[in-house]
């Protein structure tokens, strides 16, 4: 493609390093961080690119006013709010920026773990109540476990090469076989996951497939009692289910930095006003829940935007060039 200089339409905050790279090279870009998808539909023809996190869904409306789109440019991971069967009939490429977090929430899977296994967070709260409880909060060492790894994009993989220090054994699923796996991680089949696996961690997408991937009957299938951790999207697992397999005993302990009654822009929520299963898992003391943070490191910041401008800069065959 040529270098065609255009306009971009920057729907969220972004670190200041992307739209300095897109000006310096010619593009003209809006920044709009309000504005409803209505309010604006009758300007996006005039729009090469939208870049955005995931305030506003982009369906085959989306794509029918915006006819001159060449790009949209995802800050982050899940694109469960874009229609990719319309970005690929308009012909739109969609760029998205695993790589800028994969390290944030690696780290962050490997703390809730810890955590878990050792019953951090329950003494912690206990002590501040005045309660020296040392029995109750005997840890369970992370040695000789077997880790289940279910996904191995961008987060398993770096989940996997945190783990690979703690002398675990690491086995890995995913939807397609893994061609490139690393020699301390083991690919198995179906029933070996279900049989061995002590941890499951959950990097999948959510997509229409995956929308309670991980629900009641899933859980069940697990020979042993196992520990649960999801950093991946709430919506893949079915809160329900989870909740009455953590109350019959088969999963031992659950750590949620994503529920499935999340907004789609993952910012507001009403915590007290969401249904019972929630309810139970906030009580539950064998349960970590964080308000989705896994991602957002002050490091990961910079990085989507650096990302990003290299796929643009790849898309348009520009010379990159940022501070």
């Amino acid at each position: 493609m040529k270098n065609i200089p255009g306009h971009i339409l920057m729907l969220d905050q972004a670190d200041s390093l992307l739209a300095h790279f897109l000006t310096e090279h010619g593009f003209t870009v809006t920044l709009d961080t309000q504005s409803s998808f209505a309010s604006l539909q009758s300007e996006l023809h005039k729009y090469q690119g939208v870049i955005l996190r995931s305030r506003w869904t982009l369906d085959a409306t989306f794509f029918e006013a915006a006819p001159h789109l060449l790009f949209i440019g995802r800050l982050g991971v899940g694109i469960e709010h874009i229609d990719e069967e319309s970005a690929r009939k308009n012909k739109v490429t969609i760029f998205t920026t695993p790589e800028a977090s994969k390290d944030t929430v690696a780290e962050h899977t490997l703390g809730l773990l810890l955590m878990m296994l050792n019953k951090l967070g329950k003494a912690d709260r206990e002590v501040s109540q005045n309660i020296w409880d040392r029995n109750a909060n005997r840890a369970i060492e992370l040695k000789g476990k077997k880790v289940g790894i279910l996904g191995f994009g961008n987060m398993g993989r770096a989940v996997a090469q945190r783990l690979s220090g703690f002398e675990v054994e690491i086995l890995i699923r995913d939807i397609s076989p893994v061609f490139s796996v690393p020699t301390y991680t083991k690919q198995v089949e179906e029933d070996e996951f279900f049989s061995e696996t002590d941890i499951l961690t959950i990097h999948i997408p959510l997509n229409e497939a995956n929308k309670y991937f991980i629900d009641y009957a899933y859980l069940k299938k697990f020979k042993k009692e196992i520990f649960l951790i999801n950093t991946a999207r709430g919506g893949v697992v079915e809160t329900e289910g989870l909740v009455n397999h953590l109350k019959e005993g088969k999963v031992k302990g659950a750590a949620l930095d994503v529920i499935e009654y999340e907004e789609q822009s993952f910012n507001a929520l009403d915590i007290s006003s969401l249904p019972p299963p929630f309810q139970y898992l906030k009580m539950a003391e064998n349960v970590i829940l964080n308000p989705h943070l896994a991602g957002i490191s002050y490091e990961s910041v910079p990085r989507h935007a650096y990302v990003m401008t290299q796929k643009i800069s790849k898309l348009f065959k520009l010379d990159l060039h940022v501070e």
